[in-house]
């Protein structure tokens, strides 16, 4: 009885050595169990056979574009953004026709572009700790100096390396 005990503790035990833990910037960390978390569906090592997206009936943005907005001062100097910024808006300029993106384009007459070359900066420091929001803010802010909402846009804000977002308002 006494080996069944210990071998049912150290089975419980060895399962947390299992569990990925992930530290956030914030100090809050997450475990991960690799057969837990998985949503159904999960893609298999090498594809799944080449089948193409089914469309369902449901609203497409055929002509997507992004705006990336770069909330406080370390994002550039005097009206020149710096390497990091410039580098995240040529990842948006050429995404739209990478092949990852091209595969979408079966969907319902989504057509290849360049997402975004579209950018603002907001040179004000934002807080250490971004709520939602403050976030929300930030782009209404946008919206308030010029910029044009539109559903087709994915509004992206960017954060300096001071400052991390947190769940919640």
């Amino acid at each position: 009885m006494k080996r069944i005990v210990v071998c049912v503790a150290l089975l419980l035990l060895a399962s947390y050595t299992f569990a990925q833990r992930i530290d956030e910037t914030n100090g809050k960390h997450t475990q991960l169990y690799p057969t837990k978390d998985e949503p159904r569906g999960w893609a298999k090592p090498g594809g799944g056979g080449g089948q193409n997206l089914a469309y369902w009936g449901g609203p497409v943005i055929q002509n997507a574009k992004s705006v990336a907005i770069f909330w406080g001062p370390s994002w550039g100097t005097g009206n020149t953004l710096n390497a990091t910024a410039s580098e995240l808006l040529g990842f948006f300029a050429q995404f739209g026709t990478t092949g990852e993106y091209k595969v979408i384009t079966q969907y319902s007459g989504i057509q290849p572009a360049s997402l975004t070359n579209t950018f603002w900066w907001d040179s004000s420091a934002p807080p250490t700790n971004v709520t939602d929001s403050a976030l929300e803010a930030e782009v209404v802010k946008y919206f308030n100096q010029g910029g044009v909402a539109d559903e087709s846009t994915l509004y992206s804000v960017f954060l300096p390396p001071g400052s991390y977002s947190s769940y919640g308002s």
